[in-house]
């Protein structure tokens, strides 16, 4: 299984599940069903198995919009945050 994202809309707002592995492919799905989407959204990752970097990069992004991700492993926080600090380092920095 590459990746199943589920659609349930909630009264906080609509809510994707992702199941199975986020890769380069299982992105443009991803972008696919969000394009279609206002409002609130969130991304329930409680099923997402793993992840490369075109996924990682992907849930950065949409994040970084505003899309809240729930249901996070403590590895793919770590993972999410890394890239996060060292942008704030660089912004101090300037």
């Amino acid at each position: 299984m590459t990746v199943r994202i589920t659609a349930h809309r909630q009264p906080a707002g609509e809510v994707l599940m992702i199941d199975g592995r986020l890769d380069a492919a299982g992105v443009e799905e991803l972008d696919r069903v969000m394009a279609g989407l206002a409002g609130t959204v969130y991304l329930d990752l409680t099923g997402l198995r793993s992840v490369d970097k075109a996924g990682l990069e992907a849930l950065r992004a949409v994040r970084d919009r505003g899309v809240m991700l729930v249901g996070t492993s403590r590895y793919l926080r770590l993972l999410l945050g890394a890239r996060t600090r060292r942008r704030r380092a660089r912004v101090t920095d300037k």
